[in-house]
């Protein structure tokens, strides 16, 4: 027993002892506990009902972020305005699954005649899951040059039928044309455009002595030229996304646990 007859735990540390020595005197006291210092630790499961609205109510919730030096945990949040997104991680480290998720967000947030997807894939269980949404058009294996070849050009395609229709709305950008639409009507806009890709830096690398980074260069030019059309392109990948040109076209990076380079 200590000086106030409390019993402390065999062994614990003076630290230890000193806590449970203040607990029981506040308690004796009817003392109001003070604030913690801290908040509790993020759950390590959540479900998209248990996140919290976004603070701005103009993007979709997809993950809980603690602010510590703010005291804060709020939803972290994807929006077409935010343009283009990398999630950058180990294998392993949920990059995949940080994708998959802002699909999903958007998808519960916007509906398929405001927001289109289309998604280049591993092949794994987890991207081909999303060809499931009504906002998903394709769900394309990044494993195969000679399809997302031809995907790509597609996209390309589409891309210049929506700047030309970008052009005769005589808006500059689609953002500017949804805003118009909705506060005094007129034709439709096209619905923004919401690209996926999953495994950069295996879906971009040359393959055979005939490939010079066409793949690569593709997409780059998309998410250049892409963006007033409606276009942003979330990609998810490993170390290299921070150095490649990529890096510098992409306005907000999630950074997951990277592996040391040993």
């Amino acid at each position: 027993h200590d000086a106030l007859g409390l019993e402390a735990e065999p062994g614990a540390s003076t630290l230890e002892r000193f806590v449970e020595v203040a607990a029981e005197v506040a308690t004796r006291l009817s003392m109001q506990p003070s604030q913690a210092p801290w908040l509790p630790p993020l759950p390590d499961e959540l479900t998209d009902t248990q996140l919290p609205s976004g603070e701005t109510g103009a993007g979709a919730p997809f993950a809980l972020m603690d602010l510590p030096t703010e005291q804060r945990q709020v939803a972290a949040e994807w929006a077409p305005a935010t343009g283009h997104w990398m999630v950058v991680g180990a294998p392993g480290s949920g990059r995949t699954t940080a994708l998959t998720a802002v699909v999903h967000a958007a998808a519960r947030r916007w509906s398929p005649d405001r927001l289109q997807v289309q998604v280049i894939g591993d092949g794994s269980a987890t991207t081909t899951t999303l060809s499931g949404l009504d906002h998903v058009g394709s769900v394309v294996d990044g494993e195969d040059t000679t399809v997302v070849g031809r995907f790509l050009e597609r996209l390309e395609a589409d891309i210049s039928d929506r700047r030309r229709l970008l052009r005769a709305s005589g808006h500059d950008t689609l953002d500017a044309w949804w805003s118009a639409h909705d506060s005094a009507g007129g034709p439709t806009p096209p619905p923004h455009l919401l690209l996926a890709v999953d495994g950069w830096g295996r879906v971009t690398r040359p393959r055979g002595a005939g490939d010079l980074g066409e793949t690569a260069e593709s997409l780059e030019t998309l998410m250049r030229d892409g963006t007033s059309a409606g276009l942003c392109v979330l990609v998810a990948g490993g170390r290299e996304l921070l150095s490649g040109r990529v890096s510098s076209l992409v306005a907000s990076r999630l950074v997951l646990h990277l592996g040391d380079r040993g």
